[in-house]
């Protein structure tokens, strides 16, 4: 009998996948380049050695199919069948079934928040029968795991567990046991409860999926929230769209039983509020002080008021009533045209945006891999000291930090693109003027790749773990665009075992 937790000699962690959407509404476009990454994997293995792969969350996007659901337990296989049958997904999955049917592979599927519809057993059944149809060989190379426990096993000497990371999101922890109770009334014939989604499903779900059929960047952007929200309050022409999306956000916390997130909005203090909601709506706060309106704009428009009011004859006061009204509403009609002409042409907004990404942003390190992040910084929470690397995704930034002298943890990052602002394009305002003007119009990602290069990011990534001596060497790769896997630099790290 094999001992636990299994041993392997290699080990590949990939995550946020994001398989999901229809046509112009889908963030993964590397199946064929994903696809002969994984048929190299084994390559310069021996037979007997052991190779796992893990899928580290956020596998499937159902959040993303149509029409949307927080959890679409009746329609979960039919999304499922259409994902793995769309042309852009398609080649992982034929590649996934090369995988699992080469004795010595593994196959490890771990839930993220945005594919728990792989915990209900029809839908496992539909995966399994795609990638191993009735091979009870290969089947038993595919592992689920669905019970948000995580997955650990040994690679060499040192032991590994692979954690998706929304554990440590205030916004996207997923309560399974509510999971258990929907498979269960699944699997004996009831109908399941309501599925009580989490903030950051409700947010998708509610308001970036309308976003995002106009504006595509939305979905790729980091920081994430913060920044999507300054860039939309900037570039759209209604903005009474924005404040129906903002005004639903108190709904949406509302609808999970929550104190009414106005009292933040307010300006009463977050401390009142109870400890599990308390960092959610901090952040928003946050999110919401970025976007604001400069003061200067607002003593513009004070101003333009004042003269409006002093250029009124004070005798017109003494007219009747309607013929004052229609008055007023004719002059102040066009001072509002001219003040927005002046105060809100395309060229002020966006310079007003520019200037305040470029604050917001001067001292970002999102994207350096040794910058702390939630996880690494919760890590207490999730693994104990005998855990030698923690791997998990959920961020979508990658990550290779030291944690301790016997402790290490990598973050696979995305294999969907990333939307950033580098700071020359932040120094220049003709050049941020063209990108604001494409944000403008939704152009999507690859017209601003081609208008600034640097702005989308491309970083494939995998944690890759290795047996050596008696402990193991971990690292990030990076799939370049032949298929190669190189390693991002200063990312390795060497565990020793006694």
């Amino acid at each position: 009998m094999d001992s636990y937790p299994p041993r392997f000699d290699q080990l590949y962690s990939i995550s946020d996948l994001h398989l999901g959407g229809r046509q112009g509404f889908q963030m993964f476009a590397q199946g064929p380049l994903l696809a002969g990454v994984i048929d190299r994997l084994r390559e310069n293995m021996a037979a007997e050695e052991r190779l796992a792969l893990v899928i580290n969350g956020d596998f499937i996007d159902f959040l993303a199919e149509h029409p949307d659901r927080y959890f679409n337990h009746q329609g979960a296989v039919a999304d499922l069948e259409r994902v793995m049958a769309d042309p852009a997904f398609a080649p992982v999955f034929e590649a996934l079934a090369r995988f699992v049917a080469t004795p010595g592979n593994v196959l490890v599927i771990n839930l993220g928040n945005h594919d728990l519809e792989l915990c209900l057993p029809a839908v496992q059944h539909a995966l399994l029968s795609r990638l191993a149809g009735d091979d009870p060989v290969a089947r038993d190379r595919i592992h689920i795991i669905a019970d948000g426990s995580g997955y650990c096993c040994r690679v060499g000497g040192c032991k590994a567990l692979f954690v998706h990371g929304n554990e440590t999101d205030a916004w996207n922890r997923v309560d399974f046991s509510d999971l258990l109770a929907i498979r269960a009334a699944y699997n004996s014939g009831r109908e399941p409860k309501t599925y009580r989604a989490n903030i950051g499903t409700r947010l998708v779900i509610d308001i970036l999926n309308e976003i995002k059929t106009t504006y595509r960047f939305v979905d790729l952007l980091k920081p994430e929230l913060p920044l999507a929200l300054a860039v939309l309050y900037s570039v759209m022409e209604d903005r009474s769209r924005l404040g129906r999306w903002l005004l639903r956000l108190p709904g949406v916390f509302l609808d999970l039983s929550y104190l009414p997130i106005l009292s933040v909005l307010n300006g009463e203090e977050a401390r009142e509020l109870p400890g599990e909601v308390t960092e959610p709506l901090q952040e928003l706060r946050d999110m919401l002080a970025v976007i604001a309106p400069a003061p200067d704009d607002a003593a513009l428009l004070e101003t333009a008021w004042q003269h409006y009011v002093e250029k009124t004859p004070p005798d017109d006061f003494d007219d009747p009533a309607a013929r004052l009204s229609e008055r007023r509403l004719r002059d102040l009609a066009w001072y509002s045209r001219s003040l927005m002409a002046i105060v809100d042409s395309p060229w002020k907004r966006a310079e007003r945006l520019r200037k305040t990404l470029r604050e917001t942003l001067k001292e970002d390190r999102s994207f350096e891999i040794s910058s702390p992040d939630k996880i690494s910084r919760k890590r207490a929470a999730i693994a104990g000291d005998a855990i030698h690397f923690l791997v998990a995704g959920h961020t979508h930034l990658r990550r290779s930090i030291t944690l301790s002298s016997e402790q290490h943890y990598f973050n696979s990052g995305t294999w969907t693109d990333l939307l950033c602002f580098p700071a020359p394009l932040l120094e220049d305002e003709k050049r941020f003027f063209v990108v604001y003007e494409a944000l403008r119009k939704g152009l999507p990602p690859e017209s601003l790749e081609e208008l600034e290069r640097k702005m989308v990011r491309k970083e494939y990534t995998l944690v890759h773990i290795r047996a050596k001596d008696n402990g193991a060497v971990g690292q990030l790769l990076q799939a370049g665009s032949d298929g190669d896997l190189v390693p991002v630099n200063h990312s390795s790290r060497q565990i020793r075992m006694p």
